[in-house]
């Protein structure tokens, strides 16, 4: 006598957000809006129940780069108690746990950081390239942190993200997965494995008479977007926040 099966359910995922590294569809450095223009938090802080094949509560899928946009948005949202597991290689877990203990602003690294992996983000300040090494900096080369990507990873990093040149990087803000090393000077250095485990986000700037230039038949579906600021209007854009001065 055959005897009905029944389908196991997968079992529940206890995280609030789940992160997979191999799904990351945008790789776009550059955006239009300004941080103000992007989703409340509460997405993040409250997060909807998705039912798969059963009762079991699974937890809202989202990318390093919809971190990074609510981190900017409001830099203290991991305080709410949420929970993250970030997976790669086909559903290989990489880091999970609560998103505040992992979370670590570069201004932030400490000792107890150094050899740990975490997940670390800031703003690039400035891009140099030494001996085929690309140094992402946060400030003062000499003292500050860095991301250091070399050789190989370097011309994976630009194709990845469809980069002329490494300079695009300075003033973006970026998330990576990854860990931290010292050097003899102190100096905190950050270091990951694939372009999958770093994402980043900056602004670009047109004058409004630029956009107004091009025939009302032209098609822009293919250019990078832009965030339109008035010619007569005088500001200062830092990463994605515009300060109007006065």
């Amino acid at each position: 006598m055959l005897v009905a099966e029944e389908l196991a359910e997968p079992a529940a995922d206890p995280h609030d957000f789940r992160v997979d590294l191999d799904k990351n569809s945008n790789r776009s450095v550059f955006i239009a809006e300004q941080a103000a223009d992007y989703l409340p938090p509460d997405d993040w802080h409250q997060p909807k129940v998705q039912k798969v094949l059963g009762p079991a509560e699974f937890p809202v899928n989202k990318s390093l780069r919809q971190l990074l946009s609510h981190l900017c948005r409001n830099p203290a949202f991991a305080t709410q108690g949420q929970t993250i597991r970030i997976l790669a290689d086909s559903g290989r877990d990489i880091l999970s746990g609560a998103l505040q203990d992992l979370l670590v602003n570069v201004s932030q690294i400490a000792p107890g950081d150094v050899g740990e992996l975490r997940i670390f983000w800031g703003r690039i300040h400035n891009v140099n390239e030494r001996d085929e090494t690309l140094w992402l900096n946060m400030g003062n080369y000499q003292s500050e942190p860095s991301i250091v990507v070399e050789d190989e990873l370097k011309t994976e990093l630009l194709s990845y993200f469809r980069l002329s040149e490494a300079a695009d990087l300075s003033g973006a803000d970026f998330i990576l997965v990854g860990h931290c090393g010292q050097s003899a000077q102190h100096k905190y250095v950050l270091r990951f494995a694939f372009p999958k485990y770093i994402a980043f986000r900056r602004c670009r700037v047109v004058e409004k008479t630029a956009i107004d230039a091009n025939t009302s038949g032209e098609s822009t579906a293919s250019q990078d977007p832009v965030l339109v600021v008035p010619k007569k209007t005088l500001s200062v854009v830092v990463g994605c926040f515009k300060l109007d001065k006065l």
